[in-house]
């Protein structure tokens, strides 16, 4: 019979425990994917501008780069909020756990 060079035979077990793996998550996966797509709907329209803009303050042209830096970190959006990041990441951590352990199994 003919015999397959080491690195082939690895190659294509792991191809196959990948196909499975897919498979097995496909649902999770989707359902991450359409829950991203809400979630990123529902944030676009809650940080859309508010309807009464306030004039934003003049940047002081004297001011050095740190003070201009410390400026805008006093006025942090909200999406840099750690609620939001928490809301944000919380579901791919989850999946990437699932697949972690499963993948050790």
């Amino acid at each position: 019979g003919t015999t397959m060079p080491e690195g082939t035979l690895i190659s294509e077990n792991m191809a196959s425990a990948a196909r499975v793996l897919l498979e097995e998550f496909k649902p999770w996966v989707r359902n991450y994917n359409a829950g991203a797509f809400a979630l990123g709907l529902a944030f676009g329209a809650w940080d859309g501008p508010p309807k009464s803009e306030k004039a934003t303050a003049a940047v002081d042209p004297n001011a050095t780069p740190w003070q201009r830096s410390l400026e805008a970190a006093r006025h942090q959006p909200r999406e840099l909020g750690f609620t939001r990041q928490l809301i944000v990441t919380f579901p791919g951590v989850v999946l990437a756990m699932k697949l972690g352990r499963r993948t050790r199994v």
